[in-house]
């Protein structure tokens, strides 16, 4: 679709090229008419006829070309316009989809500002793509570290909702090492992963990403599936999304 594009953009340089040095040679002619003979003179009117030939002239050899190109391989206008759309509809990657799913939650909520703003469904998917995010950026250590640790704990209960038994298991095992839960204040959850937190539990969270990272794949395979099955509840997230 790239070369297609390329090839249009050519062709119609080309065109408009080719139609300008033509237009300027009859302009050139026309005026010379004009200026070298009587107002009302046949040669005259002559001259300005030329000047409104050279004006359609160039017109009409720029959609020739265009259509021209456009008809290679039965390509019209409107199926150009089509290509290009259902390009733009290709069907998403699981991957893909869930992503624009999160990002259009993430607007939603004004990144969580607002998070009331969302359905019980979307906040499943919401609160669990939040977790993979930070964790694949920087681990459980920036999970916690930052605001999206404030959804530690309801992780847990949206990650049994999806059935993801892998990840919950990583999860309550990341979890345990602030004891009974995670504490909901930032700079709380800050000062034991900074001040409070033994090597050994260091050694949990790394051996925690590692395995996440091998697990991401059933979550995010549950999370599609989750996704489409409840599409028809997602309201704004899924407004629009791509079959």
């Amino acid at each position: 679709m790239k070369e297609t594009i390329k090839r249009f953009f050519a062709r119609l340089f080309l065109s408009v090229l080719i139609s300008f040095v033509l237009q300027l040679w009859l302009i050139v002619i026309g005026t010379i008419m004009i200026d070298h003979s009587d107002q009302n003179s046949v040669i005259n009117r002559i001259g300005v006829v030329i000047l409104w030939v050279a004006i359609g002239l160039a017109v009409i050899l720029t959609i020739y070309f265009m259509w021209g190109f456009m008809n290679e391989g039965k390509m019209t206008p409107s199926s150009f316009l089509n290509e290009t759309s259902k390009k733009n509809k290709e069907p998403m990657d699981e991957d893909s989809y869930l992503n624009y799913a999160y990002m259009k939650m993430c607007e939603k909520c004004g990144y969580s500002d607002e998070i009331d703003k969302l359905t019980e469904e979307e906040r499943v998917i919401y609160v669990t793509q939040y977790l993979a995010a930070e964790v694949h950026n920087g681990g459980f250590d920036q999970f916690y570290s930052n605001s999206s640790g404030d959804f530690a704990n309801e992780v847990i209960k949206a990650l049994k909702t999806l059935r993801a038994e892998r990840v919950l298991s990583i999860c309550q095992k990341a979890n345990a090492i602030f004891g009974e839960s995670v504490p909901t204040d930032r700079d709380e959850r800050n000062i034991f992963l900074t001040e409070k937190i033994t090597s050994e539990q260091e050694e949990i969270l790394e051996k925690c990403d590692e395995e996440f990272y091998e697990a991401y794949g059933e979550l995010s395979e549950l999370s599609y599936r989750y996704l489409k099955e409840y599409e028809e509840k997602m309201s704004e997230a899924t407004d629009q999304m791509p079959d």
